[in-house]
């Protein structure tokens, strides 16, 4: 299909370059003509530049083609710098938005608590689901587009045997000069330049859907990096969240062994019944409370700043 594209790239434009000779040789001949003829001879340059903007639009959708195709590598990377740039232009206007809009609770605790992964998670989670979403739709919308490009292409080839022919009648009058009837002579320059506007704006239809079709895949394809990149961000903040709940956990089971070794420690030592209670109480509630300190701290985080830690002491 490369192969194919690339060689009627090559015809095209072979014919653009005949077009661009016939133009300029009946623009000669018209600044030299008699006044008789001008009329005729401005009918042949408008046919004849007619038959050109057709022949650039159709090299423009073959282009186009070949593009979306993956046989033009020089145009996916410039596509690919102009999308690197836009990216860089949005990465410091972000940065910037965040660095303004920190968040009292992003100042005063630490990111690493249990409730700062729960929310990055939780938002990381929506934006994932969201661009899973965007990149769907987009391919859903080049996936529409190309059917509508296909039929288009089918109808622009149906059409193409009558380009042909439009491209003979012109040639014809090119060469007749003025004809035995100028009225059919007007009328049939009328009709091919008609026609021949037609195609050239069915031309552009194409080259302007295979533009579409080429940006929501390449939309497609940024979504699905995007989304790449969002789901690691997801799974190290679920990494994150269960070691929080698992240091929670491993500081509850903590407590009850400390609390049985607390009270075989207390059998041994010997006291009176009434000072073994209070010692016991005394130790667990120290143990429970350093415990529950130490809890609040994985679920909410260290203080960042003393004037916090003063106002919750």
């Amino acid at each position: 299909e490369i192969h194919a594209l690339r060689e009627r790239i090559r015809q095209i434009e072979a014919q653009i370059k005949a077009d661009e000779a016939k133009v300029k040789q009946l623009t000669a001949q018209a600044a030299s003509a008699k006044e008789g003829d001008q009329e005729n001879l401005q009918t042949q340059i408008e046919l004849a530049q007619a038959e050109l903007a057709l022949d650039q639009d159709e090299v423009a959708d073959a282009q186009e083609d070949l593009v979306r195709a993956g046989g033009d590598e020089r145009s996916r990377l410039q596509r690919l710098v102009k999308e690197h740039e836009s990216a860089q232009h949005a990465n410091e206007g972000t940065t910037q938005s965040n660095s303004r809009s920190s968040s009292p609770a992003d100042v005063a605790f630490s990111q690493g608590s249990l409730l700062a992964h729960w929310s990055n998670w939780r938002t990381l989670a929506g934006h994932w689901a969201q661009l899973l979403q965007a990149k769907q739709d987009a391919l859903n919308k080049a996936a529409a587009l190309s059917r509508n490009h296909d039929a288009l292409e089918r109808h622009v080839g149906e059409e193409q045997s009558q380009k042909q022919a439009l491209a003979a009648q012109a040639a014809s009058l090119l060469k007749a000069g003025k004809t035995e009837s100028d009225a059919n002579s007007k009328q049939a320059a009328a009709s091919a330049l008609s026609s021949l506007h037609r195609l050239s704006a069915d031309e552009k239809s194409l080259a302007d859907l295979d533009k579409r079709i080429q940006d929501l895949r390449e939309l497609g394809a940024i979504y699905d990096r995007w989304s790449a990149s969002v789901e690691r961000r997801e799974r190290a903040s679920l990494h994150d969240l269960i070691k929080s709940a698992l240091w929670i956990i491993l500081t509850v089971l903590a407590v009850v062994v400390l609390d049985r070794l607390i009270d075989r420690s207390l059998t041994r030592i010997t006291l009176e019944h009434k000072q073994q209670i209070t010692l016991r109480g005394i130790t667990r509630f120290t143990v429970q409370v350093l415990a529950v300190l130490a809890i609040l701290l994985v679920i909410f985080g260290s203080p960042n700043q003393v004037s916090t830690i003063l106002g919750l002491a």
